[in-house]
């Protein structure tokens, strides 16, 4: 399996986080792998052979064009055959700039961009499909992305402070010390939040802090897991845990021994 990712051009960073791209030969026995939250919305197109999402109740084939908003619990895939990916990771209040509707209108949501945006899916399935190479998909995208962005970029200073603020924190950030510190109040920081981002500033750093625990499990095998959970934030070990279950639906230390695959790769953080 082949992956790789590359920056946006700098006049596009404010929205774009990165492309990314996997590739790889029949893998159609493979098993259903999670697609973890990392508190970016996502748009995939998909050039190859479907994916398939297990559900509760069985399982769905995804279509070509794919746009995910914020995600709360890890979603499951599996290829069907042949795999070529072209994802585009968004700032968490970029996507607001593309598609001009309050972010919260797609939480949760893992479906075809047709029923969000059926111009924009046209438009993606074609301009990307038509070119093979990373670099001109990603040209291909990004002309699309600023004529539709370039008069939408007003608005999202304070959900880009406020992020960047949660980012930055050591660990759980309160929506009163989080106004405060931003100088607005608490209402209209979270109303503005769920607008440009899709969670409410509390939702979204749960995700923040999961992803990096996530990054720290991935980067040191001597890790002392308890002491970096309580650096972040988690009460104990059960909190670690439980968090770990509601999100991933595994444990840390199932992550620690099975991050190789597609969830593996697709780890982002924020």
């Amino acid at each position: 399996m082949e992956y790789f990712e590359a920056a946006p051009s700098s006049d596009l960073s404010g929205f774009v986080k990165l492309f990314w791209s996997i590739r790889a030969d029949a893998a159609g026995s493979a098993a259903h792998e999670p697609v973890l939250p990392d508190g970016c919305p996502e748009v995939v197109v998909n050039c190859a052979d479907p994916f398939e999402r297990r559900l509760a109740a069985g399982s769905e084939i995804q279509p070509r064009v794919l746009i995910s908003g914020q995600i709360l619990r890890a979603v499951h895939i599996r290829p069907t055959g042949r795999v070529d990916l072209f994802g585009v990771r968004f700032q968490p209040w970029g996507a607001r700039a593309l598609f001009g509707m309050p972010m919260s209108s797609l939480a949760g949501m893992v479906e075809g961009l047709s029923a969000v945006d059926p111009p924009l899916s046209r438009e993606l399935e074609g301009s990307i499909a038509e070119h093979d190479s990373f670099s001109s998909r990603q040209n291909a995208f990004e002309q699309i992305l600023r004529r539709r962005a370039a008069h939408r970029a007003i608005g999202l200073e304070l959900p880009r402070a406020a992020v960047e603020a949660i980012s930055a924190a050591s660990g759980p950030v309160s929506v009163r010390r989080l106004s405060a510190g931003l100088g607005v109040g608490e209402r209209r920081l979270q109303r503005v939040f769920r607008e440009s981002v899709g969670l409410s500033p509390k939702s979204y750093s749960r995700i923040d802090r999961f992803q990096k625990m996530l990054r720290c499990l991935g980067r040191s095998q001597r890790l002392n897991v308890l002491d970096t959970a309580y650096s972040l934030g988690y009460y104990d070990q059960s909190h670690l845990i439980r968090d770990f279950k509601e999100i991933a639906g595994f444990t840390p230390g199932a992550f620690e021994n099975s991050s190789d695959g597609i969830s593996g790769l697709l780890i982002g953080g924020v």
